[in-house]
């Protein structure tokens, strides 16, 4: 696997930063079989939806993938992607300080009871609490926290296929007047989970799954085929400076440009299975990606 150089005509290269861009990019050019753009370890800084999708790279494609087996090896480059590669393997570990404030978290999902128990119920007040330290106004820390756990409840829905198991991840990170969130999962993804339902079953690609699902609400349920999880999302984001990015098979779509109106792009991703889904907010300046302090 050929990777270009980190320096450029004999000066150390400025930091690179492993962003949601940058992993389409990896993975653009492994499935295309060009060269990368860089190996992991020359990665210096990471965001958080960068973070989670370096994660649903590297579980979601098959085994033996090359891109798979290279990005894997942020279990344990010694970076922040550590922490991030610790609570996928290990789980959720017990913490002393369940009350305090975090600038980055992760919480893994793997049956229905993590979308429910005391260990999530703690994990969202944190976020809560993140979100009041950084500044953001009570009423909106906690539809940001609502948003954030519709969508934590939206791995296990898209992801049902008869197991009790799902292979989920989600984490935020907070600074002063910032936020982002993000949610992964390396399920069956959308196009597969709307096909179950009557109602959604003539959707037949997955940009028009993934549009039918943000736009329409729709929902894989016979008995609620107008779902709330990213109605949710979109009633906490109204009138916000606010970035949100879903993708799913090879459909990207993002809304929000991180200024004062919105827009929608759809684009073509390089395939993975499941859903990932980010949000960037910020209470002052551009809302977009920034690295983990």
């Amino acid at each position: 696997m050929a990777y270009k150089s980190s320096r450029t005509f004999g000066r150390l290269r400025p930091p690179m930063v492993l962003n949601t861009p940058a992993i389409e990019a990896l993975r653009r050019a492994v499935l295309t079989e060009s060269e990368l753009p860089a190996p992991l370890d020359a990665f210096d800084e990471f965001t958080l939806p960068g973070l989670l999708e370096l994660v649903a790279n590297a579980v979601g494609l098959p085994a033996g993938n090359p891109f798979a087996t290279h990005l894997s090896l942020g279990r344990s480059d010694g970076v922040m992607a550590t922490n991030c590669w610790g609570v996928w393997d290990g789980g959720n570990a017990a913490t002393d300080d369940v009350h305090g404030n975090r600038t980055v978290e992760f919480y893994r999902l793997r049956t229905r009871e993590d979308c429910i128990n005391q260990n999530y119920q703690l994990f969202r007040e944190r976020f809560v609490r993140s979100l009041r330290s950084a500044t953001f106004p009570k009423e909106f820390a906690y539809a940001l926290a609502g948003a954030f756990g519709e969508m934590s409840d939206n791995i296990v829905q898209h992801s049902e296929d008869g197991s009790d198991e799902y292979s989920g991840l989600v984490g935020y990170h907070v600074s002063e007047k910032y936020m982002a969130f993000g949610v992964v999962d390396v399920g069956r993804g959308v196009l597969a989970s709307l096909a179950t339902s009557p109602k959604w079953e003539h959707v037949g690609t997955a940009r028009e799954a993934l549009r039918t699902a943000v736009c329409e609400s729709a929902s894989r349920r016979p008995e609620q085929p107008q779902g709330e999880g990213f109605r949710t999302v979109f009633r906490s984001m109204v009138d916000r400076n606010a970035v949100l990015r879903f993708r799913t098979g090879d459909a990207l779509l993002t809304i929000g440009d991180g200024g004062s109106h919105r827009q929608a792009v759809e684009l073509c991703s390089p395939h993975l299975c499941g859903l990932q889904l980010s949000v960037c907010c910020a209470l002052t300046g551009e809302a977009k990606e920034i690295v983990i302090s």
